[in-house]
């Protein structure tokens, strides 16, 4: 599917109209990033003064040009109280987010997350798992599904048996 990917640059007081805009009049939910990129899962925090980027996707179909309309609006009226940058627009498909969006994760020593795009070349010990990314499962980048891996890489032994009982959120 093609999509409509729209993001502009806000200093953090205004993240959250601005989220709340996209995620009104977007598809799905509008993402949140700091520059330099930071991840959470190893203990990092972004500077709370950055100025960040908000993006969010509109799908192609008969109700984008209304929904962008709504977007700038809101955009416009926030822009009496701080001075924003224009908003930036690019198409993207569901193939190409996937596969920008999720690299070879390396969990606990063995454990190699890899999406089913990606090249990877890794040791002769390593247990790879191989994901097709997307909306119906994880990536191993959350914090509880680093924790379950890394349990069970430590629990499990050879020919051993468990059930994974996925509940999602």
């Amino acid at each position: 599917m093609r999509w409509l990917q729209i993001s502009i640059i806000s200093p953090p007081e205004y993240v959250e109209p601005l989220t709340h805009l996209f995620n009104l009049h977007g598809e799905g939910s509008a993402s949140v990033e700091h520059p330099g990129g930071y991840n959470p899962d190893e203990g990092e925090i972004p500077d709370p003064t950055d100025w960040v980027t908000i993006k969010g996707w509109l799908p192609f179909d008969d109700t984008t040009s209304s929904r962008k309309t709504a977007i700038n609006v809101g955009v416009r009226l926030i822009r009496h109280f701080v001075d924003l940058p224009e908003i930036e627009e690019r198409e993207v498909n569901d193939e190409e987010w996937r596969n920008q969006k999720f690299k070879p994760i390396r969990i606990g020593t063995n454990l190699m997350i890899v999406p089913k795009s990606a090249e990877f070349t890794g040791k002769t010990s390593d247990v790879v798992i191989t994901l097709e990314p997307g909306l119906a499962f994880g990536t191993g980048h959350h914090p509880t599904t680093r924790m379950c891996l890394e349990e069970i890489e430590t629990t499990v032994k050879p020919n051993d048996r468990f059930l994974d009982v996925g509940c999602g959120s």
